[in-house]
């Protein structure tokens, strides 16, 4: 079946100040538990935060959220990668056309998405639950070789700031399956 079930991943895309504000709480934190509201209709609301766990690179919820919008083959952000003790909710698959239909309500522990592995966990995950940080390194080093080390070198900054004992994984298609691999026997050690 599904390689690495053992990791959920959280996408902070580029954002490296939600990076820096997650490492320096400890926590990754919902939109109400951070004040910051949206008013418009989303699958995940303002209680819930997002989490995937790594499936199938043609679509899914890891497509989706850490390689970018279009869903294209290389990953295009940063993520929190996981461990598999979350208490995650595997959501329902439902198409975007009815996230309007009135189904979704935040106090709800029926989840649903239009990404076939999206998990959904409420509130906040604490840093207990963090195991690596993802960067797409190889695939950012063909573009721009300067800036990828001084992003890379800046999470490396962020991580040591924070007192967070984490790896850094390269997140680039080629690899991906070869690093998580790696992450796991880490962890089993």
């Amino acid at each position: 079946m599904q390689k690495h079930q053992r990791f959920y991943f959280h996408s902070v895309r580029f954002r490296f100040e939600t990076l820096e504000k997650i490492l320096d709480s400890g926590y990754i934190l919902s939109r109400e538990n951070s004040n910051f509201f949206l008013n418009n209709v989303t699958f995940n609301g303002n209680k819930w935060i997002s989490v995937c766990k790594y499936y199938d690179p043609y679509y899914s919820s890891y497509d989706y959220d850490l390689r970018s919008a279009y869903q294209t083959l290389v990953i295009d952000g940063i993520s929190l990668v996981l461990d598999d003790s979350l208490p995650a909710i595997k959501t329902r698959f439902m198409s975007y056309d009815n996230l309007y239909s009135g189904v979704i309500k935040d106090d709800d522990d029926v989840r649903y998405s239009d990404c076939i592995d999206e998990y959904q966990v409420k509130d906040s995950i604490s840093k207990d639950h963090f195991v690596a940080v993802a960067y797409p390194y190889l695939h950012r080093l063909s573009k721009d070789a300067k800036k990828t080390q001084k992003e890379f070198d800046y999470i490396h900054y962020l991580l040591s700031k924070y007192h967070h004992d984490l790896p850094i994984i390269d997140s680039s298609h080629c690899i991906i399956e070869e690093e998580l691999s790696k992450l796991e026997k880490r962890l089993i050690k």
